[in-house]
């Protein structure tokens, strides 16, 4: 059990002074002292004290591609930001998370280095298709938190589906949630043949447009079952979103964007 003192919290427009116990879960708030023998005290001398942050997207790589991040350097780094619970995608790790003996090695590796909470994403790819039911259902049933499906990949462990693939998806499992990278990939191959010279970073928005976002999230919503939650990510532009909180009133429908894209544009990106 531990005692804070002289922790400053919001109240409103503006902050006050409290003393907090907890263990796990906080047990009282209070502006006047708290005694509690058994409690280990911290006085945090009028400093600001907020919940913690949760980051919904995170891509830590761990097992197989800790050169780029581990588990023990990005908690490290969420941590350092004000970040106490993550959720880790299925992709970006060796083996993905797509089945539950895949999930278990995953889980012998991180639960070592998390300095956070976390939860995972499970997965579908193309090579997990045509579906094994039991594989799917097994994985949700042990806490994974939804299920990512890509429409375009660069991975080759984890390719994506095809709008048909994906709407058999819908089909047979229609309370799960999935959560979808939506790009259609017709469009981004055609403009990767125009000669645009790509390696300009203001380029990006011409290999990727509007335009091939937008028609794989109008697909996916036109493939979607009523009762079938979904929740998209990284959602880049506006007439996307706009379609997706068109459609809120019919569908359990979510969708997140990057702090880049509320800030910059193409312009800022030229060298």
């Amino acid at each position: 059990m531990k005692l804070f003192t002289n922790a400053r919290i919001p109240d409103g427009k503006e902050t006050k002074l409290v003393n907090i116990l907890f263990d796990q879960k906080i047990i009282k708030i209070s502006v006047n002292e708290i005694r509690e023998k058994n409690a280990d005290t911290i006085d945090l001398e009028g400093k600001l004290l907020i919940p913690g942050c949760i980051d919904a997207h995170v891509h830590f790589n761990d097992p197989g591609y800790t050169h780029h991040e581990d588990f023990l350097t990005g908690t490290t780094a969420a941590a350092y930001g004000g970040i106490t619970t993550v959720i880790d995608m299925p992709c970006t790790s060796l083996p993905p998370v797509t089945n539950v003996e895949n999930l278990q090695a995953k889980l012998n590796v991180i639960d070592k280095k998390a300095l956070t909470d976390f939860a995972l994403w499970g997965g579908i790819r193309k090579e997990d298709v045509p579906l094994k039911e039991k594989q799917v259902l097994q994985l949700w049933e042990r806490g994974v938190v939804g299920f990512k499906i890509y429409t375009i990949s660069g991975m080759k462990e984890f390719s994506a589906l095809s709008y048909e693939e994906i709407q058999n998806v819908f089909r047979k499992f229609p309370k799960i949630l999935f959560g979808f990278h939506a790009e259609d990939k017709t469009i981004i191959q055609k403009a990767l043949k125009s000669g645009i010279d790509f390696s300009k970073p203001e380029n990006n928005v011409k290999e990727r447009p509007v335009k091939a976002e937008l028609k794989a999230v109008q697909k996916i919503i036109f493939s979607m079952q009523e009762n079938n939650p979904v929740h998209f990510v990284h959602i880049s532009c506006k007439e996307s979103a706009q379609q997706i909180l068109k459609n809120k009133k019919r569908f359990d429908i979510t969708f997140e964007t990057c702090p880049h894209f509320l800030q910059f544009t193409s312009k800022d990106m030229a060298i």
